[in-house]
């Protein structure tokens, strides 16, 4: 049920069809939302549980987050653009 939303609010959010996620892009998201509902409970602000969400997208033997240089390199997003767009997609499928 998320990953229709996600598909379809992405662009509408970012008022531009350029941000039109690919498959794989959706699932990454979807996760994201995922264990945002997860760790909600021990956070105080959606802000905090999606950058716990994305931190935890990097291992400890990694030099960079995968999961950021994923939207990096498709659309120019750092760590802090991805939260914001986790916030605007939380507020949107709850």
């Amino acid at each position: 049920m998320i990953i229709p939303a996600i598909r379809s609010l992405l662009p509408i959010l970012l008022k531009s069809a350029r941000f039109t996620p690919t498959s794989n892009e959706v699932a990454v998201l979807s996760r994201l939302i995922n264990r945002m509902k997860y760790l909600r409970s021990n956070a105080s602000s959606i802000r905090e549980v999606a950058r716990k969400a994305v931190d935890e997208c990097k291992q400890s033997y990694q030099s960079v987050n995968p999961t950021v240089e994923l939207f990096k390199n498709k659309w120019g997003w750092d760590k802090e653009k991805l939260i914001d767009v986790l916030e605007l997609l939380w507020r949107e499928v709850k």
